[in-house]
């Protein structure tokens, strides 16, 4: 029995790996040509970690993250709101986990072709449609200028394509693509000095974007406004002088 999954980020390739732990074959179809560590940060929380240490990826991902064991919001002027535990410190079994998204991503790919090979990752496979019978599913992909390559046969597709999803548009194709909300969003990242419970963490974290060399000052690099989805992440480095109005405009929302 193989599975044939589609999309290669964080999703898909937790699928293979947990299809490798319980002795199932699968294959992984990646559109882009070259997998790129993107993204800023984000927090695993107990549940999710307890499924990667499953995998054996927990001493892996502790060297590139960040135990979180507290929570705690403020007002504008520093007064605290709420404060509560996380991960152990809270009680769970297992930690929560700040990292890099990227990272995280680079950890499971490195995994996937350590385990399945290294070509259990085939980049450079956009699927165009897919048919399924009696025998399993065929799925058909073309390459980078269109043209078709061969199809991957399986007992199952299993989609992990994203929020534009072509499995999700042909199986509910008057659905139509995912509705702005309304929202806009701005999220940044900048280096800081631990403090209280944080620490950095034991592995450099490489950063996904690169200011261009005359860019000297947050003042001088460019800005990244973008609509984004409900389930988008979006990354963006916005100059200094944006943080109050980004607070006034959330204030007044």
């Amino acid at each position: 029995m193989t599975v044939v999954i589609v999309g290669a980020g964080i999703g898909g390739l937790v699928t293979a790996l947990r299809l490798h732990h319980e002795g199932l074959d699968c294959e992984v179809y990646e559109q882009s040509e070259q997998i790129r560590e993107l993204g800023v940060g984000l927090n695993a929380l107990p549940n999710a970690v307890k499924e990667l240490a499953v995998l054996g990826l927990l001493d892996w991902l502790e060297e590139l993250g960040v135990r979180t064991s507290e929570l705690f919001y403020t007002h504008r002027l520093g007064h605290e709101i709420l404060r509560r535990p996380c991960g152990m410190q809270a009680g769970f079994s297992y930690p929560q986990l700040s990292i890099h998204r990227g990272q995280l991503q680079g950890v499971l790919l490195r995994a996937v072709r350590e385990r399945l090979g290294p070509d259990a990752v085939r980049t450079g496979h956009r699927l165009v449609g897919f048919e399924q019978d009696a025998r399993g599913v065929r799925a058909d992909f073309v390459g980078r200028r269109g043209e078709a390559l061969d199809p991957a046969h399986g007992a199952v597709l299993a989609a992990a394509d994203g929020i534009h999803s072509t499995v999700r548009s042909l199986l509910f194709p008057e659905e139509g693509p995912p509705c702005w909300n309304g929202v806009m969003m701005w999220r940044g990242a900048t280096d800081w000095p631990e403090f209280g419970t944080g620490r950095a963490p034991t592995a450099p974290v490489k950063p996904s974007w690169t200011p261009p060399a005359s860019a000297a000052t947050w003042r001088d690099m460019p800005t990244l406004p973008t609509r984004c989805r409900p389930t988008s992440t979006i990354a963006c480095r916005p100059p200094a002088r944006w943080c109050s109005a980004t607070a006034m405009a959330a204030r007044k929302a």
